[in-house]
């Protein structure tokens, strides 16, 4: 065996054990989520499409990942020639299994890109003006996605054809493309509001548009995974078999994480969107609040017009401060 036939099967071993570990990430994530919304009925529907669309992504995760687990099998343990576990993955993806393996690909990007894209749509404050390009790159890469799994399969499943490798260059190139611009855009929207709502309410823009909010809303992880994948697919180096499944299992679990913040009340929504870029309704909540305090067992003192004595008296050792928790 060739020093490169050896590296493709380890990437491919390893591209294996980090994608289970990703994946079982998700899965927990997911039960996480999905027991939160669920009890809470106050919601709506969102909540309901939002536990659906997380286990359907579970599902068919699985699925990919079992085909690759499968084919890692058989290449590994059950192949009888001396050829190599590598040999074996290169020549046998045109079955049952890799057909399988390109179809649950193609139906994750889809899902995870329309999912980045409603979030990016959402924390524009639901202007369709912004979401316009970025969803006619999604439906190019669609179309261009399932043309290069028909292309697959008529090349007897092999990756790196020629008319097979130019029609996947420009599937991904589309599909990281996309990903990076809705990045772009969702970073320049937090960005904004940041610098708009950090000198009024510092405790929500830490919330907000702090680093956490800006990794996981623009999906950058999924977006960096994704440009490795791209350069390891067009200069054909072994380990893009390790790349495409890192790639792929970091991209379904961005939506997870996504799904996790908004269950939390982290993440943003239709009245974040409009109500953290509005300076007026962000002095007013602040005001309001701050019209307040609280006793020790709860209970509310109205503080508009009183003195500090008159407060004092009434509150005795018992006085506190007005929440932030409660802005």
């Amino acid at each position: 065996m060739s020093s490169t036939e050896v590296i493709v099967g380890r990437s491919y071993y390893w591209g294996i054990l980090i994608t289970m570990l990703f994946h079982g990430c998700s899965i927990a994530m997911f039960l996480t989520y999905a027991s939160t919304m669920l009890a809470d009925t106050r919601r709506g529907r969102l909540q309901y499409i939002y536990v659906v669309y997380g286990l359907v992504l579970i599902i068919v995760t699985t699925l990919a990942i079992l085909t690759n687990v499968i084919i890692g099998q058989w290449a590994f343990v059950d192949d009888p020639s001396a050829s190599g576990p590598a040999q074996f993955i290169l020549t046998h993806t045109n079955d049952w299994l890799g057909i399988m393996d390109i179809a649950t690909t193609i139906i994750l990007d889809f899902m995870v890109n329309v999912l980045t894209l409603y979030r990016c749509f959402i924390i524009w404050g639901s202007r369709w003006s912004i979401v316009i390009g970025p969803g006619l790159i999604l439906l190019a890469t669609e179309i261009m996605a399932i043309t290069y799994g028909v292309e697959q399969y008529d090349a007897g499943g092999s990756r790196f054809g020629a008319a097979t490798k130019n029609i996947g260059i420009s599937w991904f190139t589309l599909s990281i493309g996309f990903n990076n611009i809705v990045t772009v855009l969702v970073c320049t929207r937090l960005v904004m509001a940041k610098f708009r709502i950090g000198r009024i309410a510092p405790h929500l823009s830490r919330t907000y548009t702090g680093v956490i909010a800006f990794v996981i809303e623009s999906a950058a992880p999924m977006s960096i995974s994704g440009i490795i994948y791209l350069v390891t697919y067009g200069l054909e180096v072994p380990v893009v078999y390790a790349f495409s499944q890192i790639w792929g299992t970091l991209s379904s679990m961005t939506p997870h994480l996504i799904i996790l913040r908004v269950s939390m009340g982290r993440a943003w929504s239709v009245h974040t969107a409009a109500e953290l870029t509005s300076g007026n309704s962000l002095r007013s909540g602040i005001s309001a609040n701050l019209s307040t305090m609280r006793r020790g067992n709860g209970d509310v003192i109205e503080l508009t017009g009183r003195s500090r004595e008159q407060i004092a008296s009434e509150l005795g050792d018992s006085i506190k401060g007005p929440s932030m928790g409660d802005v």
